[in-house]
C-alpha cells in the first residue's frame, strides 16, 4: 500500500487548524467570563518560554503569541459593540 505524504500532511494540517479554532473559542469563552484569563495565559506562555530557554529558539514571535493576539482582537470586537 502506497502512502501519500501530501494527503497525510493535509490531514494533519486540518486537525491542527480545527484544534486551534476550538482552543480560540474556548479561551474566548473563558475570557468573556473573566477577562483576566488572557493575561494569565500570556504569563503562563512567558513562563513556559523561560523554562524552555535552553532549547533552540524558534522565531521571535511564536505561534502562541499570534493565537493570543487573535483571541484578544475577537474579545475586543465582541465587547466594544
Amino acid at each position: 500500500m502506497d502512502v501519500d505524504p501530501t494527503h497525510d500532511l493535509a490531514l494533519v494540517k486540518r486537525k491542527v487548524e480545527a484544534q486551534e479554532q476550538i482552543l480560540r473559542a474556548l479561551i474566548g469563552f473563558l475570557a468573556d467570563a473573566d477577562p483576566e484569563v488572557i493575561l494569565q495565559l500570556k504569563a503562563r506562555i512567558v513562563q513556559n518560554r523561560a523554562d524552555r530557554a535552553n532549547e533552540a529558539p524558534l522565531n521571535s514571535e511564536s505561534h502562541e503569541d499570534e493565537v493570543i493576539k487573535l483571541v484578544e482582537r475577537e474579545f475586543k470586537r465582541r465587547h466594544s459593540l
